[in-house]
């Protein structure tokens, strides 16, 4: 089953919009397995830009925050995500849309601000929270280049 093993549990690195990562997050993805991203891990989670409004994209919105750790990861370490797995740049941002998808799936009411009362809402959010999973693969396929990092 595709799902976090583990939380995200980071703080904030003081002067900077940089989190540091208090213990390994763990995903396990159903074409890759486990992956661990390791205590320590600095993120800035997703470089948005200002131009996207942040009731669409926010970069500290639960939808994109968690993916965008891994993305880091795998952009920061040339797709490397373990000993003898390397993804291709297109791979790296394929795996952040499937984790943001998989995350509409199951935290749907959790992503809905007003909890088990908005379920007439649910449809609509889905849609909204969907688009935006897309819209975030599509910058990152456009705009993401000059952050990868292919030596790793």
């Amino acid at each position: 089953m595709t799902r976090f093993i583990t939380q995200l549990q980071v703080e904030p690195i003081i002067g900077t919009t940089k989190r540091k990562l208090l213990s390994p997050l763990v995903y396990d993805d159903e074409l890759l397995g486990a992956i661990t991203i390791p205590r320590d891990y600095v993120t800035d989670y997703a470089s948005i830009p200002k131009w996207i409004p942040r009731w669409f994209l926010d970069q500290d919105g639960p939808l994109i925050r968690i993916a965008s750790v891994v993305h880091d990861f795998g952009y920061t370490r040339g797709g490397r995500y373990r000993y003898g797995v390397r993804l291709s740049r297109e791979q790296v941002d394929a795996l952040f849309e499937r984790i943001m998808l998989r995350m509409i799936e199951e935290y749907l009411p959790v992503l809905v601000k007003n909890g088990p009362a908005a379920d007439e809402a649910h449809p609509i959010a889905k849609q909204r929270y969907t688009l935006a999973a897309k819209a975030a693969h599509k910058a990152v396929r456009i705009f993401g280049g000059s952050h990868w990092s292919p030596r790793g």
